[in-house]
């Protein structure tokens, strides 16, 4: 069996490395982006934001609790806005396309996969950009 590190210990899990402050969801209107949202609210996360296409989505608001940002992802402006006025100290990126193995390597994906594929590349870009300028360190996670 595998022994455990001591100074690691075994009653503190992931969550509790990761502070609970602030979280921000792209993506969170849909199916994936629903569950992360409820997945964070529901583990003490708060405040939460869905960052949405969506100008009402009362599941999101009403019966989850995360306050809605309206914007489009593809819009640089829009995104960061949303990073700098929430002080997101969690940041999501939920979206459904597979990606390659290696950044670049986008061959036999359907066009509409391959941009999403560039969207999700700028959309680090953008973010490296906004820890530039506002050196707010942030967990990233990509789903």
């Amino acid at each position: 069996s595998l022994q455990q590190a001591p100074y690691i210990s075994s009653k503190i899990s992931m969550t509790d490395m990761i502070s609970k402050g602030p979280s921000l969801v792209f993506g969170a209107s849909g199916e994936q982006g629903r569950v992360v949202v409820e997945g964070l609210v529901d583990t003490g996360y708060s405040p939460v934001y869905a960052f949405t296409r969506l100008k009402h989505d009362t599941y999101l608001t009403d019966a989850i609790g995360a306050k809605l940002i309206t914007g489009d992802l593809e819009n640089p402006d829009d995104v960061r806005i949303a990073l700098r006025q929430t002080r997101a100290q969690t940041v999501y990126l939920v979206t459904t396309t597979a990606l390659p193995t290696e950044i670049g390597q986008t061959t036999g994906f359907s066009a509409a996969a391959t941009a999403e594929f560039q969207a999700i590349v700028n959309f680090f870009h953008l973010l490296k950009a906004v820890y530039d300028e506002d050196k707010l360190p942030r967990h990233v996670v990509l789903s």
